[in-house]
């Protein structure tokens, strides 16, 4: 049998949970920082690796009037980016598309 055992690296009592978060993450390494993050800190989208040719491609395709394959995620952020690419779509008046979400 194996048997684990904790290692508290900081002796103090934590008074909320709010402590209690900080003495974990400070115990396993990690920077919170992220938690308190705001929009300023996000990387610019443009930055992406590909962005620029991925841009290019869709433009052209909608362009040429080709019809658009939207594949979504089935959880929040995937419905959402479905969404909100079908509004834009709608917006430019290009018709020619479907959504496929698959089914879990």
């Amino acid at each position: 049998m194996i048997r684990y055992e904790w290692e508290v690296l900081e002796k103090s009592k934590p008074t909320s949970v709010e402590d209690i978060r900080q003495v974990l993450l400070r115990n396993r390494g990690v920077d919170a920082s992220f938690l308190h993050g705001d929009l300023k800190d996000l990387e610019c989208h443009l930055s992406l690796s590909g962005m620029d040719e991925g841009a290019d491609l869709v433009a052209g395709h909608l362009a040429a009037g080709n019809k658009v394959v939207i594949i979504g995620d089935y959880d929040c952020d995937g419905i959402t980016s479905v969404a909100q690419l079908v509004h834009f779509l709608r917006d430019i008046g290009h018709g020619r598309y479907a959504v496929v979400i698959p089914r879990r």
